[in-house]
Parts: structure tokens; C-alpha cells; sequence
């Protein structure tokens, strides 16, 4: 994709400044929050990011220094309440493209394995039987009151797509690693433990054609896995 006249060197300049902070920790906090927004598949709260990236200290559960931090990524990050997007589509695609190697250095399935394995290990700790305490089973979702805090606030981006980025790690050939497919590995364990679970925060979340669609998608991800 060809940028504006002049915006892939801005883009550069920012990137740059960023690389040469003195603080190698910062360094790599930022870079790790650009990497997980240009990996995911729609623009995500503060709580969703959260669970993605390693912060320091107390400031994992400290919000807003999250939403400062993101502040300072302004020239390619925008947060509009609670929001984390892309100020623009050209941001995303630099980061993706002229970037790829300094935002990437594993390579993006590293990020996608990231996102996958942290989306099953904040849901399996999260859900549970009657997360919104409704009390009655089959209760129609226009009905439900959403609780205050809302156990799944964190949780929502995770439950929607985390088949979709175990396929995209799984998609590269580099990037195995067959214990998770196996009986007893996190993907066994999660369903046996947590797929009616997962069912109804899908209905909470409003998204149950979602979860129809992942579990076809899982199944094609098991079977290519189990061929190889």
C-alpha cells in the first residue's frame, strides 16, 4: 500500500524515537503494545489490552497508567474512552510492513501465540456456571442486566477470537508445537472444563454465530493438526 507523500517518514521518525529510548523496558512495553494492536482483529478496551502485554509491577491492574502509555503512542495509537485503535489504517500497515522486523522480531505468529494462549488462560480463570448470576437457565440475553463491575469486561475480545489466532500461529509451519492439540494439553482442558462456560459468555457477549463459527474453525485446526 502506498502512504501520502511524506507519512511513511513520519511514521519512521516516531518509530525511531521510540527504539532509542533509554529505557530498554519501555522500549519493549511499547513495542509490545504496537505489536498486539496490529495482530488483533478489531479495536479493544483498555481491559482486553491488559491481559496481552506484560506491565510493570502494580500498574497491571492500574488503568490509567495503561491509558498514558497509550497516549504516548498517539502518532499511531488513538483511545477514545476506553478505546485503543489505530489513529489510521496507514499506521497499522507501516507497523506491518516497514516495521515488521523492529515491531516483530520473532516473527507476528509469536504475537498471534501470545494472544491465544493468554486468551485461554485469563478465560479459563474467569468463567464459571451462571457468570451474570441470572439465576435461570435459558433467560433471554435482552433481559440481562449487566453486572457492575462486569466479570467480562476483560475477557470479551478473548472469548469472540481466540480459535482465530490459534489458526493464524498454527497457519506457520514454524510455529508448532503439538502438546496444546493433544488429550490433557490447554485446548483439551479448556473445553472439557469450560465449553458451556464459553457458550454462555458468547450469549452474553452477543456473539453466539461467532462462537458457531470458531467451533467449525477449531475443528479444521485439530484436523490439519492430528494429519501432520
Amino acid at each position: 500500500m502506498a502512504f501520502p507523500p511524506g507519512l511513511d517518514a513520519l511514521y519512521r521518525r516516531i518509530m525511531d524515537r521510540i527504539c532509542n529510548f533509554e529505557d530498554a523496558e519501555d522500549i519493549e512495553l511499547y513495542k509490545s503494545i504496537l505489536a498486539v494492536m496490529s495482530a488483533i482483529r478489531r479495536p479493544i478496551t483498555l481491559n482486553e489490552l491488559a491481559t496481552f502485554i506484560n506491565m510493570p509491577g502494580e500498574a497491571y491492574t492500574d488503568y490509567k497508567v495503561l491509558a498514558e502509555i497509550v497516549r504516548l503512542c498517539s502518532s499511531f495509537l488513538t483511545l477514545r474512552g476506553r478505546t485503543v485503535s489505530f489513529i489510521h489504517q496507514s499506521a497499522k500497515d507501516f507497523l506491518l510492513g516497514e516495521a515488521v522486523h523492529e515491531v516483530f522480531p520473532s516473527g507476528i505468529e509469536d504475537i498471534h501465540y501470545t494472544v491465544f494462549s493468554q486468551s485461554l488462560h485469563i478465560i479459563s480463570g474467569t468463567l464459571h456456571r451462571d457468570i451474570y448470576s441470572l439465576g435461570a437457565p435459558g433467560s433471554p440475553i435482552d433481559v440481562a442486566e449487566l453486572p457492575n463491575p462486569d466479570p467480562l469486561a476483560a475477557t470479551r475480545y478473548t472469548c469472540v477470537y481466540w480459535v482465530d489466532h490459534l489458526g493464524d500461529w498454527q497457519s506457520v509451519d514454524n510455529a508448532k508445537d503439538p502438546a496444546i492439540f493433544q488429550d490433557g494439553g490447554i485446548i483439551d482442558n479448556f473445553l472439557r472444563q469450560h465449553y458451556l462456560h464459553w457458550l454462555e459468555a458468547l450469549s452474553l457477549c452477543r456473539s453466539s454465530s461467532q462462537g458457531i463459527l470458531s467451533m467449525a474453525k477449531l475443528e479444521s485446526i485439530l484436523q490439519v493438526s492430528s494429519a501432520r
